[in-house]
């Protein structure tokens, strides 16, 4: 980090046989606490507009290998009069490699004159190949996809371009903020952009701000990609306006499946504003709906697990997953976003990118929904979420569960021969800036069921126009509890759409999701 001034690398003879080498410049120096560049992930310059790229992994990783050699390494600087960072290996056998041919190696000093080393290397190399041979080209086929990578460090824009290549995407890469900002501005082609967070001069986030000025998350979306992956980042992120959150080290596999699912979005949407109909409309929100439902089933030998799902219309406004912990416990989660089409589409959508950052709180839902509470109420919208979520614990033989606003929870306790309706509720998501959610655990036995649902089972309405209701679906329930969790689930579809006259093929008057678990400890 020398602007001017020199570098110098110098060696000498320690006793027991050691060599210490040092390496010095006249550069910026290092504020405060001088040996935490040593940490892993720290830097001399930790914010995240800082001038410098990296990732702040290498002098750690220095530091272990030179003490596995039996080395010692250390560090003395000023602030801007320059750094001195030396360390010891033992010397090698003089009969092989003579110590005064090893030293005058080393020796050797480096004049710098108006322009950081950094620089030079880089010219050196033609300016990273124009950044990977992607540097804003142009483009002629109407189905290229084309994928704006910002990130300062060139190998990971060259893990970006060859994750993205191979599947047909065209990749153009920006070393820094403002480059990318001027090619976005310049209407260029972009289809998504991937933003690191940590970058020189301008950061991530404002960037993404900045082109939100100009286009609208559904027009251009933005995945942060980053190794900040708290819940406040993960706040401000998405507060700047990006569309998901991907932490480092990123799996080329999930990047690739939130690319598609948001570069679909786009073209999904894009459509919609040409086709200006709302059958479209349905259909885009059927899709992004589609894409972040399970696909498939969990199968358990402790559970049988039956789902239902019925959008209305096409239009998916329900949304529910399934995850197994530490093998002996499986989640239920399960949400009803308010409205319809693509504002509750994209509701669920965010709702889920919350959750998967926060469902390591499984055993902890309070803080789990807190969280996604205060991520989903930051967004400048009218819509929220009403949510239910319980963890089954097949060891302890218990369930653990939480409601925002959603249907009650049935238990079928087969010991007792009892149904009971567990009603906790509280605030839905995204409703206010804090709320409260209350946990209440159950115990679990041999043969017990658990039945979850959402407002389109109970709301649909009869010849007299009255609603099934919970109660009317509670008795039904009790009647036919003998049946397995499958044929249980048939029966109450049936049953519902017979009293509400609802024809084969048709929809409920809302989602309609119905999941029934069998317990077979």
């Amino acid at each position: 980090f020398t602007h001017e001034g020199e570098i110098s690398i110098s060696s000498s003879v320690k006793e027991n046989n050691y060599v210490e080498i040092s390496i010095s410049d006249t550069g910026i120096g290092i504020d405060g606490d001088k040996n935490r560049i040593f940490n892993l992930f720290e830097q001399g310059d930790g914010s995240i507009t800082r001038e410098y790229g990296g990732t702040g992994l290498g002098l750690a990783i220095t530091k272990k290998l030179i003490e596995l050699h039996g080395g010692m390494i250390h560090v003395e600087s000023s602030i801007q009069k320059g750094t001195t960072i030396s360390f010891t290996l033992m010397a090698c056998d003089s009969n092989i490699i003579p110590m005064d041919k090893i030293l005058s190696k080393l020796d050797t000093q480096v004049v710098v004159n108006n322009s950081t080393l950094r620089d030079k290397i880089i010219n050196s190399e033609s300016a990273n190949e124009a950044h990977l041979m992607n540097k804003f080209p142009t483009f002629n086929e109407e189905d290229t996809k084309v994928i704006l990578a910002i990130d300062d460090e060139p190998v990971n824009l060259q893990v970006i371009i060859n994750s993205l290549s191979i599947e047909g995407y065209t990749v153009v890469t920006a070393l820094n903020g403002k480059e990318a900002i001027e090619y976005v501005y310049a209407d260029n082609q972009v289809d998504l952009i991937l933003l690191d967070v940590m970058l020189p001069k301008m950061s991530g986030y404002e960037v993404c701000g900045e082109i939100r000025k100009k286009y609208s998350q559904y027009e251009l979306p933005i995945i942060m990609l980053t190794a900040k992956n708290k819940i406040e980042d993960i706040v401000t992120g998405l507060q700047a306006g990006a569309n998901d959150y991907l932490a480092k080290p990123v799996n080329s596999d999930e990047l690739l499946i939130r690319v598609n699912n948001l570069v679909s979005m786009k073209d999904s949407l894009e459509l919609q504003h040409k086709m200006s109909i709302l059958k479209n409309e349905l259909n885009i929100a059927n899709e992004i709906q589609q894409s972040i439902l399970p696909d498939e089933i969990p199968q358990l030998s402790n559970c049988n697990i039956a789902v239902t799902y019925i959008p209305l219309f096409e239009v998916g406004g329900d949304f529910y997953t399934f995850d197994i912990h530490e093998e002996f416990y499986l989640s239920i989660l399960l949400a009803d976003a308010s409205g319809h089409g693509i504002p509750a589409a994209m509701m669920c959508t965010m709702f889920e990118v919350a959750y998967r950052y926060n469902k390591n709180y499984f055993q902890d839902p309070n803080t789990m929904f807190n969280n996604i509470n205060k991520i989903i109420s930051s967004y400048d919208t009218i819509h929220f979420l009403t949510a239910s979520y319980c963890v089954i614990d097949f060891h302890n033989k218990e369930c653990v569960y939480t409601n925002a606003g959603n249907r009650p929870l049935l238990h079928w306790n087969n010991e007792d021969k009892t149904l009971s309706s567990i009603s906790i509720y509280g605030s839905p998501i995204g409703l206010f800036d804090e709320s409260t959610f209350n946990v209440q655990r159950f115990s679990l036995s041999d043969g017990d069921k658990i039945i979850c649902y959402t407002d389109g089972i109970v709301e649909s309405r009869m010849d007299n126009n009255k609603m099934i209701g919970d109660e009317r679906l509670y008795q039904f329930i009790k009647k036919n509890i003998k049946y397995s969790a499958h044929d249980l689930s048939e029966l109450i579809i049936e049953y519902v759409s017979k009293i509400s006259n609802r024809q084969p093929g048709e929809s409920f008057k809302d989602d309609a999701t119905l999941i029934v678990i069998d317990i077979t400890f």
